[in-house]
């Protein structure tokens, strides 16, 4: 196995920070140092508790007697200061398919299938990562990836609001802007339900569009509303969940985004007022596309000329020609002709 480098940890340390997060757990990642005995690379604890060096003692004497080159994936039931926790071993590998790493997860809660998904999503990134920094051919840095770029990092650069819930109903990501949008703590979020931020119309509310999107198997605007911000000014809000799937093609859970669309609904309102003032002004109007063939008439050019909607459309402004005007009127009114 290859050295380690600065930039794999960089983005390992970014990856598992996540992840801790969305699982609530502690992730650490062992790999082969120097002295070829497994070591503590990248380590990122969400749990409140424990966290010491005798837990970590006992989670490095477990992964040491680990085969490497034989475990995939594999949980162990630990006991420590009177609580019982899951860990959870996934072994990293690189693109010859031989093992680089551990990653080893402790929680306090069941790892059910959308939980794994997640997990293996990260273990599966890990590896990307490290292949990726080592195939990496240095032609120039500006196209090298940004070291800190992660999903959080990703997602926090959009003004939409951005989550993912697991089939749980639970938050597991979210960006900046759900928060401020929530008025709530980033920590206050995950791992929640909605029973617990919101009303429990609210609540149900979101549920059915999380339910539509998965029926529907397909991205979905399940609402509108218009909403008044802290200043007092109002937008006009679109939401659209969609499934999320794994590597495997297989639900585990909601994405969901909301966006202002404030322009769209001021462009659309301008459209309805110059239809209602075209539909509703005495004067006969028409209008031509670039060839001169009628596309629109109202209501006034059909009851001055005689001629229907249905007669109109397709022709050209020439069926005005009674023989009283010649070609010059035509051009200045600015009909072709």
């Amino acid at each position: 196995m290859q050295k380690l480098t600065q930039t794999i940890l960089q983005r390992w340390q970014a990856n598992i920070d996540l992840t801790a997060e969305a699982l609530n757990s502690n992730v650490y990642i062992y790999s082969m140092g120097d002295t070829s005995h497994l070591e503590l690379s990248v380590s990122c604890e969400s749990l409140t508790k424990p966290s010491n060096d005798s837990l970590q003692d006992q989670i490095y004497r477990l992964v040491s007697e680990l085969p490497l080159a034989q475990v995939e994936s594999e949980k162990v039931s630990i006991q420590f200061q009177n609580q019982s926790y899951l860990l959870c071993f996934e072994v990293i590998f690189d693109d010859r398919n031989s093992p680089v790493a551990i990653l080893a997860a402790l929680t306090n809660t069941v790892i059910n299938n959308s939980l794994s998904a997640l997990l293996s999503l990260a273990v599966e990134n890990l590896s990307l990562s490290y292949n990726q920094t080592l195939h990496q051919t240095p032609v120039s840095s500006e196209l090298n990836n940004p070291v800190g770029l992660n999903l959080q990092n990703f997602i926090n650069s959009f003004q939409e609001h951005i989550w993912i819930k697991n089939l749980n109903g639970q938050y597991v990501v979210c960006n900046e802007s759900v928060d401020l949008a929530w008025n709530k703590k980033h920590s206050d979020i995950i791992g929640k339900y909605d029973e617990e931020l919101f009303d429990s119309a609210t609540a149900e509310l979101f549920k059915s569009g999380d339910f539509q999107a998965i029926k529907a198997n397909e991205p979905i605007v399940v609402g509108e509303c218009e909403r008044i911000d802290q200043q007092q000014k109002r937008h006009w809000l679109e939401t659209i969940k969609a499934p999320l799937l794994d590597s495997n093609n297989e639900l585990v859970g909601v994405i969901g985004i909301t966006r202002n669309i404030g322009r769209h609904k001021e462009a659309q309102t301008q459209l309805m007022l110059a239809e209602s003032v075209f539909e509703n002004t005495k004067e006969g109007v028409l209008v031509t596309d670039r060839d001169g063939q009628i596309t629109e008439v109202n209501a006034a050019f059909s009851k001055i000329t005689g001629f229907s909607r249905e007669e109109a459309v397709g022709q050209n402004p020439r069926i005005l020609n009674s023989g009283t005007h010649d070609d010059l009127f035509f051009r200045k009114c600015g009909i072709p002709y």
